[in-house]
């Protein structure tokens, strides 16, 4: 999306951050493995301080984009967190009952970025109204 034009730099770092702090926060998947079941480990809770503020700091962006049930944060989710595909993400999203095109899908996401950009700080909001325009 950023060679084609549809984002921008600050949008794609955003995206970027999100993806890195995702994995950090444990969130992509149950192949993780977790301290407390690793022999002699000494970490008592189920995940460790870096996790639990990782996942404090998606829970903010998500927050920043809508909350993890608006399009915004479906689509950050899916496709920064994930990693899955605009088209996969449309064909398995709908919204009031009705399937999601993939243009709709794209422009969710990238309406999403611009605001990810401007809540990690990549983007100030007169920047992002310039790319309205």
């Amino acid at each position: 999306m950023l060679r084609n034009g549809t984002i921008t730099e600050p949008m794609h770092d955003a995206g970027h951050e999100f993806a890195t702090v995702f994995a950090v926060a444990h969130l992509n998947g149950p192949s993780v493995p977790t301290f407390d079941r690793i022999r002699g480990g000494q970490w008592r809770d189920s995940m460790t301080e870096r996790v639990a503020f990782a996942r404090k700091r998606i829970g903010q962006a998500l927050d920043a984009v809508g909350g993890i049930g608006s399009p915004g944060g479906s689509a950050v989710w899916h496709v920064a967190g994930l990693g899955q595909s605009v088209k996969e993400w449309s064909a398995q999203q709908g919204w009031n009952g009705r399937p999601l095109s993939q243009p709709e899908a794209r422009g969710i996401l990238v309406a999403a970025l611009a605001m990810l950009a401007m809540h990690y700080g990549y983007l100030r909001e007169t920047c992002a109204r310039s790319i309205d325009r």
